[in-house]
């Protein structure tokens, strides 16, 4: 019996291992897109991506969003069991109702929600 618990939990994890090494190179970032008074506002879901590894791109009526998603909360001896989560490149370009090139763009990062404020021109808000 032990013998078989041992290679069911082998099995698993070289199942795990090899679904690791066929997922895609990049992750694409859930988005949200709100109309607002000064302009508009994009959200992206970017839980555990430091702020610093993102970077944001505005052309006409596409924002290109990219960056990298890092696993750093594990030490070198950590074996894995069970993995959902995504590290690796992600990208994500989001088509905006409106020509947005030259508009001011104010960002912050806020529990793991990346926000970008699309300032439209002539509004001083």
């Amino acid at each position: 019996m032990a013998r078989q618990k041992e290679q069911f939990w082998l099995t698993r994890r070289l199942r795990i291992s090899a679904e690791r090494r066929v997922q895609p190179l990049r992750w694409r970032p859930h988005t949200d897109i709100y109309r607002t008074g000064y302009g508009w506002l994009v959200k992206f879901e970017l839980a555990g991506v430091e702020e610093e590894a993102v970077q944001l791109i505005l052309r006409g009526h596409w924002l290109r969003l990219s960056g990298s998603r890092l696993d750093r909360e594990c030490g070198g001896d950590a074996e894995p069991h069970a993995l959902e989560i995504t590290y690796s490149r992600f990208e994500r370009a989001v088509e905006l109702p409106i020509e947005a090139e030259g508009a001011r763009l104010e960002t912050e990062y806020r529990q793991g929600m990346f926000l970008v404020h699309i300032i439209e021109e002539g509004n001083t808000s």
